[in-house]
């Protein structure tokens, strides 16, 4: 059975966008990394349904208008359906209740393609999730920003 995935970019002002730093727990994937918002499609969801959810769950916001980024086969770690979607942060920074990982952060594009982002909450840098997909993700969001999508 495919795994369907979803990841939620959450662009704060057009210059910024919130991430989240994954908690330390081992049986998660990508511990300790900074992702964006998302996780596994739940039976009976629809993707759009699934990132909603995780964003309640995850900071206890779901912006009013979420659009489709993009739908990619993934093979790593597992062969997956990545279905990507982006929504404005319609909410200031301080207003977030992070329920899910060690952290948050508003970073620039090229912060993030530094792949290394410091956490205010632990005092130190942290990688960003190692897999081709998030800069993927990234500069498909910068194009679709600068064309004015």
């Amino acid at each position: 059975m495919l795994i369907k995935e979803v990841a939620t970019i959450l662009p704060y002002s057009g210059e910024k966008v919130l991430l989240q730093l994954r908690d330390f727990n081992p049986r998660i994937v990508y511990p300790g990394c900074w992702g964006f918002f998302g996780r596994t499609v739940e039976f009976g969801e629809t993707p759009l349904q699934s990132a909603k959810r995780e964003l309640s769950e995850e900071i206890g916001h779901v912006p009013k208008e979420i659009y489709a980024l993009s739908k990619d086969s993934v093979s790593a770690p597992d062969e997956m359906m990545m279905y990507s979607f982006y929504a404005p942060l319609e909410i200031r920074p301080t207003e977030i209740i992070l329920n899910e990982g060690m952290d948050f952060g508003l970073f620039s594009f090229q912060e993030i393609l530094s792949k290394q982002l410091y956490s205010n909450e632990i005092k130190k840098k942290f990688p960003l999730i190692n897999h081709p997909n998030m800069i993927y993700l990234v500069r498909k969001l910068i194009r679709k920003i600068s064309r004015g999508d």
